[in-house]
């Protein structure tokens, strides 16, 4: 293939220093610079509409992928700002427990059909629940935890239970890793699912 020069001037690029700018590049050069151009493109496009923390991580992964594929591309410095800006994304985009917490409450009525959240309830300052709710016009509590509801976990949801004299406690969690009691259920969270 010959090698064919394109040359691009301007007298005025308010977003660059650089005037008449001149260069040569082959046939085969052309096409990979488009084709880098468009994944990148595509790439931002994803950041911005990336669902929850999984989809970050995934586009993280492709985009460090994509970069040893094309390593020295004119598209250098956007590939690392791009890559940069996703992994603070992630990091801000990491779930709490309290954002575990916001997900049960504002979706209670999948989680437990019959319930009714008490908002405002006054807590004791030594025994505070994650919830209150009415369940067939009892008082029950539930405690909420990230990851795994373990039996520490279980011992903290038995005290509010016997504090507050609830009928019903539940444990909410991505997994249970003890067993409960007979006035205890246990509901899961997939926290791939809750968005910040």
């Amino acid at each position: 293939m010959t090698e064919k020069d394109f040359s691009t001037s301007s007298t005025n690029l308010s977003t660059s220093n650089f005037k008449n700018i001149t260069f040569s590049m082959s046939t085969v050069e052309i096409a990979e610079y488009f084709n880098v151009s468009k994944k990148v493109e595509e790439f931002s496009k994803r950041k911005w509409h990336a669902a929850c923390f999984n989809d970050l991580k995934a586009l993280f992964s492709e985009i460090k992928a994509f970069r040893l594929e094309h390593q020295h591309s004119p598209f250098d410095w956007t590939i690392d700002t791009l890559e940069a800006s996703i992994a603070l994304d992630i990091i801000n985009a990491e779930i709490s427990e309290a954002d575990v917490q916001k997900y049960f409450i504002l979706n209670i009525d999948k989680f437990i059909p019959n319930g009714k959240i008490i908002n405002g309830k006054k807590s004791n300052a030594k025994h505070i629940p994650d919830f209150y709710i009415i369940v067939d016009g009892f008082l029950c509590v539930g405690e909420i935890k990230l990851n795994k509801f373990t039996e520490k976990s279980k011992s903290q949801l038995r005290r509010y239970m016997g504090f507050y004299n609830a009928k019903y406690g539940y444990a909410v969690a991505s997994s249970l890793n003890t067993s409960l009691d007979t006035d205890m259920s246990f509901i899961k969270i997939d926290i791939s699912k809750i968005n910040r």
